[in-house]
């Protein structure tokens, strides 16, 4: 932010004085001039803040994808929110609902709930200005047991560290997340191991108004333990993705967000199968687009 000083000029005037003879008559008084001051009307600057105390966010995302039943069609509405406080703690949550089909002879759905996610995290170091700040934060949460035909029945426990570095336009962040998955209570659900995320993110503040972000993930879904389930994963998946972003400021506290998925490393095939349930994990059933619009105050 700009300030503009106003510049005061003084100008002094010394009168000389002959003391050798006295002066028979008074000096006349010094003409004083005034000053004509100039005064111009600026428009006071916006006052810009990083700091952002809540943030809400709806997103939609449709996706399709080949199955040994079928090609499956299922679209998603998000609801994410960050809530900031002044004490170095967040919480963050993301409430879906996905509709489609999962086979061809399937009749599509209408919207159904998904699991909600909940996040606490905590800012824990931060160095240097807000051009070149590092920062480093941890957080825990979980993810909810729900009951639809795309929502799983286990809840599951998350655990994660972040930390991110910006130089000045430019901005890197690096996550490890660790899904510490539970056991559904539906028999026909298949049953997964944990799961865990290597995240990378690039950002690159183009203009006032246009923001792009590059993420990458690498996923790993480990085999089921549970030996005794009817319906398990025998073996690890791994896949990874890159998912480009664009985000147009429209007004103050107003953005809108589109972005793409692309799989870079596509898991194996005959692993991945709607039973089990992981229409939350972008990328296990395949690209996807998506637009949000997000509010921020």
């Amino acid at each position: 932010m700009k300030k503009i000083l106003p510049i005061l000029l003084c100008l002094n005037t010394f009168a000389l004085v002959d003391y050798t003879e006295p002066s028979s008559y008074s000096p006349a008084a010094p003409v004083q001039r005034k000053a004509a001051r100039i005064t111009k009307k600026t428009k006071a600057p916006r006052r810009q803040s990083s700091q952002k105390f809540l943030e809400l966010m709806a997103t939609f995302k449709s996706q399709s994808f080949k199955s040994d039943t079928g090609e499956a069609k299922v679209s998603t509405i998000n609801v994410d929110g960050h809530i900031q406080t002044n004490y170095d703690l967040y919480l963050d949550f993301s409430i879906p609902m996905h509709s489609g089909k999962l086979s061809e002879d399937q009749v599509g759905s209408s919207y159904q709930k998904g699991n909600p996610k909940v996040i606490l995290g905590l800012n824990w170091l931060q160095f240097g200005s807000a051009e070149r700040a590092l920062t480093l934060d941890i957080y825990g949460g979980g993810i909810f047991s729900s009951s639809s035909d795309f929502a799983t029945q286990r809840t599951d426990k998350i655990v994660g560290i972040s930390t991110s570095k910006r130089f000045f336009n430019f901005g890197f962040g690096l996550a490890y997340e660790l899904n510490l998955t539970g056991t559904s209570k539906d028999q026909l659900e298949q049953d997964i191991g944990n799961i865990q995320q290597l995240k990378a993110q690039i950002g690159w503040l183009v203009s006032n108004d246009i923001r792009f972000i590059l993420n990458a993930n690498n996923v790993k879904i480990s085999e089921s333990t549970d030996a005794g389930r009817s319906s398990r994963l025998d073996q690890a998946v791994k896949y990874a993705y890159i998912k480009p972003e664009v985000v147009l400021t429209l007004s103050p506290g107003v953005d809108f967000h589109m972005m793409a998925l692309f799989l870079t490393r596509r898991p194996k095939q005959g692993l991945v199968s709607t039973d089990a349930k992981l229409w939350s994990l972008d990328g296990f059933y395949g690209n996807s687009l998506s637009a949000g619009l997000n509010i921020s105050i």
